[in-house]
């Protein structure tokens, strides 16, 4: 009996630490949660692994872990096998029938091993599926790889550039410059790592030419905008953490897309709070993504002849323009228009948008 009341009270206060963890995860699943979903997500997630020890109990109660764990979880007061050894075999015999005629798989039929075999032929599917999933999103299989980037209208006026002979001047820096196309080319301390592209072709730079990057910094929970030949401080002084330019909300989003709403931060010699940016997918999967001037190929559009843009959505634009200098008026035949020396497109985009000149 007191062995039985030490389990007992084992048992009880085991419940009612599972019972605690369950609060207090629950607490800081609220606290840290930004919207109403992830908050259903992450007790849906809590409830689940408070009852794994339930659910192997009842599986182990149906006998899928064998016998000896299926008369141990079945067994009552009324069940309990007889000392004499001549009453053992009609007790456990009884008991068994006691099982089977309630359902619960006590025998070694047929039935009960295709049973058996098709919950553990599930269980492995279940979890070779997890396990791949798992797989492609740690190799960005889910996630968009190439995004257009987009920054407000800031201005630094003594950014700490780097020059070509290593050292370090005060330079004007205009942000937009950094507009364009981002590719993701690896992983940065476990997060994905989008990198500059070739503004003319959005091919990567060459090897004389350090892109800009876009990365997740642990130590402010955050995404940054950084370029490695940009510092925040003179060379000699302690920068700000991951050297950041600007940097988004607090967030753990391994999706950096889900940042574009965020109130973002820039620094232009102190932080500005507010700063606008925008983060698009260049990614198309179907040809609307293409708003029908296109043909969706290897995730990129291939638009039409008559138009052009990451998802074909602008019209190509005219071969020549003419100013308003270019006219003269005529008594009889009115206005005419001649231009000696047009404005021509160049045939070339650049940020994606066309190029010309006189």
């Amino acid at each position: 009996q007191r062995d039985v009341h030490r389990r007992v009270i084992l048992s009880s206060m085991f419940r009612l630490l599972v019972g605690y963890l369950f609060l207090s995860s629950l607490f800081l699943a609220i606290a840290q949660s930004t919207d109403v979903i992830q908050i259903f997500y992450d007790v849906l997630a809590l409830e689940f692994v408070e009852n794994i020890d339930d659910t192997a109990y009842a599986l182990g109660k149906r006998g899928f872990f064998g016998r000896a764990i299926l008369m141990a979880a079945n067994q009552k007061q009324d069940l309990e096998i007889s000392g004499e050894r001549g009453m053992t075999g009609v007790t456990e015999s009884a008991s068994e029938r006691r099982l089977s005629f309630s359902g619960l798989i006590a025998s070694n039929n047929r039935v009960n091993h295709l049973v058996r075999f098709v919950y553990f032929l599930n269980a492995t599917i279940v979890l070779v599926g997890l396990g791949i999933i798992a797989n492609n999103q740690d190799h960005g299989e889910y996630r968009c790889k190439r995004v257009t980037v987009l920054f407000d209208e800031e201005i630094w006026e003594k950014a700490y550039v780097r020059v070509p002979d290593g050292n370090f001047e005060k330079r004007l820096l205009i942000y937009s410059y950094f507009n364009g196309i981002y590719q993701e080319e690896d992983s940065y301390d476990g997060y994905p790592r989008y990198v500059e592209q070739n503004k003319n072709d959005g091919t990567p730079f060459g090897p004389s030419v350090r892109g800009a990057e876009i990365i997740y910094c642990r130590a402010i929970r955050s995404w940054i905008f950084t370029h490695p030949d940009i510092l925040t401080t003179p060379p000699e002084e302690e920068e700000n953490e991951c050297s950041w330019l600007w940097k988004s909300s607090p967030t753990a989003d391994y999706d950096l897309l889900s940042t574009t709403n965020d109130n973002w931060e820039a620094w232009i010699g102190e932080v500005k709070q507010l700063a606008d940016i925008s983060i698009t997918c260049m990614e198309c999967s179907r040809r609307s993504d293409c708003n029908y001037h296109g043909i969706c190929e290897n995730s990129e559009c291939n638009c039409d002849e008559t138009h052009f843009g990451d998802s074909c959505e602008f019209e190509m634009p005219c071969e020549s323009l003419a100013t308003e200098k270019a006219h003269t008026f005529d008594p009889v035949k009115g206005v005419q228009w001649k231009q000696g020396n047009p404005i021509i497109n160049a045939g070339h985009l650049v940020y994606n948008r066309p190029v010309r000149y006189r």
